[in-house]
């Protein structure tokens, strides 16, 4: 019969199954544990989404609101334009010429001034530029009886400050010639607004208590057009 103690042979002590399944079963319940645990920062980046979306939610509400408001102020302006019309109609057929020649006059003088401003400023940039060659040219220029220096960096300055007046010269010619065109057509503008003025005289006269009438609607019309510029813009 063999000794248990011979050498080649171990004890091994058997660990009772009820103890194996409860070390288990904790060892699952800790893991557990560290899973449900968020990282804060999760939480907190949650946080920011959550308020983010009801941000967004709230903007799209205003925003329909807004456009909803939008269509129903073009309807109405709208049945208000074509009530002004139907019931000045004799007043409109009569100034309308004058107040439309008046429309255009005052878009020619905005443009007019538009021009002004582009020609008095390319007028000061070829001054400027002017200056500048006279000031790289004066590197050309011997001093005395030393010899002139045509050093890379002189050379530069001067093609440089040459490319700058010719630019400078395009930009003022057509300038310039915008700036006659312009003057030319709000002088004609005002011309004919004067004719007009002195041809309707009369009927401006006798239709001048109808005429908030008509600069209501001129002004509703503008309001209106406005709008649904705007309407189309958000819609898009």
């Amino acid at each position: 019969m063999a000794d248990d103690n011979t050498p080649g042979h171990q004890v091994v002590n058997e660990v009772p199954s009820s103890d194996v399944e409860r070390s288990e079963s904790e060892g699952s319940s800790r893991n557990g544990d560290d899973d449900d645990e968020l990282d804060p920062r999760i939480e907190e980046n949650l946080e920011i989404l959550n308020a983010a979306s009801e941000q967004v939610n709230r903007l799209e509400k205003e925003l329909s609101e807004v456009r909803l408001t939008i269509h129903e102020t073009l309807n109405e302006s709208g049945q208000k334009l074509t009530a002004l019309m139907n019931s000045h109609k004799k007043a409109i057929a009569r100034v309308k010429p004058f107040y439309q020649a008046r429309y255009e006059a005052r878009r020619a003088h905005i443009a007019n001034q538009k021009a002004t401003k582009r020609f008095e400023k390319a007028i000061s940039m070829h001054k400027g530029a002017m200056e500048s060659v006279a000031a790289a040219e004066q590197n050309f220029v011997p001093q005395r009886e030393a010899t002139v220096s045509f050093d890379a960096t002189s050379v530069e300055m001067l093609n440089q400050a040459n490319d700058r007046f010719a630019e400078s010269e395009k930009e003022k010619v057509a300038a310039q010639e915008e700036h006659r065109k312009t003057a030319d057509i709000f002088e004609e503008a005002r011309q004919r607004v004067r004719m007009l003025q002195n041809k309707l005289k009369s009927s401006i006269e006798k239709s001048k208590y109808e005429m908030w009438g008509v600069c209501s609607i001129c002004l509703l019309s503008i309001v209106v057009d406005s709008v649904r510029m705007l309407y189309k813009k958000t819609i898009c």
